[in-house]
């Protein structure tokens, strides 16, 4: 009956508000702004095949609906792709390593599902004025070192409406100086 909180596998649709209210609490704590995700699909696809897709939550005692933190994983045969995760910004949640908790069940997950490799996906320079450096940090942590698998490309669709994007956001980031 001392149970806080709990790390349970992630089925409902039910723990999609929670899902998301975390999701947007990591995003606007490092890039300033919230991230829409469709969860709808990804736990169809959990719920039809459960060794493809690996979703948890760390549950508090008084809500078993929404977690505070989550984490999903996807298998694809011999690696096990660290997909997607997010806390909310909640003092209580912040007295637990409920990072490396949940990361441990995904290692799990990757273990049972006789994969070899964890990829934790993209990691950035570390430097005060980059948001994302914590998130690069935590995924250094393991196992210690980097290993370059590809890059990431980024291909402009409409370059007039990325042009007025770029604008815009300029604009917005001189008006916030002042």
């Amino acid at each position: 009956d001392s149970l806080v909180a709990k790390v349970e596998p992630i089925h409902d649709v039910l723990a999609i508000p929670g899902m998301q209210r975390a999701l947007d609490d990591s995003f606007l704590r490092s890039i300033k702004q919230k991230c829409p995700y469709r969860f709808e699909p990804f736990l169809k696809l959990f719920n039809k095949n459960t060794n493809i897709i690996s979703i948890y939550g760390l549950f508090f005692k008084d809500d078993s609906i929404n977690p505070k933190a989550f984490v999903a994983g996807i298998n694809h045969g011999p690696i096990f792709e660290y997909s997607i995760a997010g806390s909310a910004s909640d003092a209580e949640l912040r007295k637990f390593k409920f990072n490396n908790i949940l990361l441990w069940k995904l290692i799990e997950e990757a273990k049972n599902n006789n994969c070899n490799f964890l990829d934790l996906g993209g990691i950035s320079i570390e430097s005060p004025e980059n948001p994302t450096s914590g998130i690069s940090k935590f995924k250094r942590h393991y196992p210690g070192f980097e290993l370059t698998v590809g890059h990431e490309v980024l291909k402009i669709l409409n370059p007039f409406k990325y042009q007025i994007f770029q604008t815009i956001k300029y604009l917005i980031s001189l008006v916030r100086r002042t």
